[in-house]
């Protein structure tokens, strides 16, 4: 696990023609929610630090 402090971060790319997809932005939706944010914060205490 990286520290908290490390300037790691995961990062969703998608091609220019593909990111008004609707499955392009129900994946953004999903990976920024809150459930996700909670799920990080409880399983990852310290080493994942949401960031939206």
């Amino acid at each position: 696990m990286e520290p908290k402090d490390s300037p790691f971060a995961n990062v969703l790319v998608v091609r220019p023609e593909d990111e008004n997809k609707e499955s392009i932005q129900k994946l953004t939706k999903a990976m920024q929610s809150p459930e996700v944010k909670q799920f990080l914060e409880e399983n990852y205490p310290g080493s994942c630090v949401p960031s939206f």
